[in-house]
């Protein structure tokens, strides 16, 4: 009997399924009233579990929150009710060109270098931005992965099969296979224990029943003591 299990509380979090699913390869789980008291409630699929946790971190929710997020950070006020720019007034107040003022001497700039500065600063602006929306993914699958279980949303099997902890060894073998099981849940007053599987059980009932007529070989080769005589004379 598995004793360290792996189970599923009523009121868990998406967190708490996806560490599930990863710590463990069972094709499904028991579930639980809490984590104190244990007492079963069903089992649930492991496809399950991993289609529901699929769709709450969904390719689809997390497009349509970073589209959000842009709409929500783009600029409410658009270029054509910008303020219009003040008047130039000329010296004596009245509308008219700035001074002069002495240019200022003109650098010369190959078109390489300003391509290759360009290049750089769209590299940069592109690698900022990239970092904002990892930001924004991580710190939405945080949510997600917080929020409750819909377990209302799932099919959930209520009545797995349970053996009562004090029952023998060929009890449960005979229930198995009278009723065709591959595993079942131990329980006591209704507090889940451990889990047993059909392998367990032939293994236990293969080791008793050897244990039980296999006999020491002794060291000479000989007859060993209780076997039959050979000539039909008892031993």
């Amino acid at each position: 009997m598995v004793t360290d299990l792996k189970y599923l509380p009523r009121g868990c979090r998406f967190k708490d399924v996806r560490g599930l699913l990863k710590a463990s390869s069972l094709k499904q789980f028991p579930l639980v009233d809490s984590q104190e008291s244990r007492i079963l409630l069903g089992s649930i699929r492991r496809k399950h579990l991993a289609k529901l946790l699929s769709e709450q971190l969904s390719t689809e929710k997390r497009f349509q929150y970073l589209l959000s997020q842009s709409e929500a950070n783009s600029p409410t006020q658009p270029e054509s009710h910008l303020p219009p720019a003040p008047e130039l007034l000329g010296e004596d107040g009245a509308p008219g060109t700035p001074e002069e003022k002495p240019e200022a001497p003109k650098v010369s700039v190959e078109p390489g270098d300003w391509e290759t500065s360009k290049e750089e600063e769209r590299g940069t602006q592109l690698s900022v931005k990239m970092k904002d929306v990892r930001h924004l993914v991580e710190d939405w699958e945080c949510q997600q992965l917080q929020e409750p279980v819909r377990l209302e949303e799932l099919p959930i099997d209520p009545a797995p099969y349970r053996l009562l902890e004090k029952e023998t060894l060929y009890q449960c073998y005979d229930l198995f296979n009278l009723l065709g099981l591959r595993t079942a849940y131990v329980t006591n007053v209704g507090r889940l224990v451990g889990v047993v599987s059909l392998r367990e059980l032939k293994a236990a009932v293969e080791g008793s029943v050897k244990g039980t007529f296999v006999r020491r070989r002794p060291h000479n080769g000989g007859q060993r003591e209780g076997d039959p005589d050979p000539n039909g004379a008892s031993a």
